[in-house]
Order: structure tokens, then sequence, then C-alpha cells
């Protein structure tokens, strides 16, 4: 059994915390000299009332603002 993970799991994140549309993901990285950090991506989920489609944006609005920062505090 190895330590290594597959290269479908490192394209996972570590961890996801969420709080209502507002997500973060926090990755596992490897720098170009063999020295690991975890980097932390954040993303808003949406619906269309129109069509019904829905989605991720990395972008937010002013009404995000609380759960941003409640999803930066759990990181």
């Amino acid at each position: 059994m190895s330590d290594k993970k597959s290269k479908a799991d490192s394209k996972r994140p570590e961890k996801t915390v969420r709080n209502g549309a507002i997500g973060a993901s926090i990755w596992r990285e490897i720098g170009a000299e063999g020295a690991e950090y975890f980097a932390i991506t954040f993303a808003r989920s949406w619906r269309s009332k129109n069509s019904g489609n829905q989605g991720y944006s990395q972008k937010f609005f002013p009404r995000n603002r609380e759960e941003l920062h409640a999803v930066i505090d759990q990181a």
C-alpha cells in the first residue's frame, strides 16, 4: 500500500467548507522545489431563475460578504 495519492485524488481538494452559496476548497500543493503548502479557492454557487441552469462563479456580490467571511474563518 502506498502513501502517495493517485492522479485522480491529487485533483481533489483536501477539504471543502460551505456556508450558504459560498464554498472554500483547500488544496495541497507542491512547489517547484518540493515544498508542500496549502492554497484556498473560493466559489459561489448560482441558479438561473429563468432557465434553471446552475453553476459556480468566482465573482461575489456585496450580499455575499457575510457568507464569504464565514468560509474564510472556517478554512
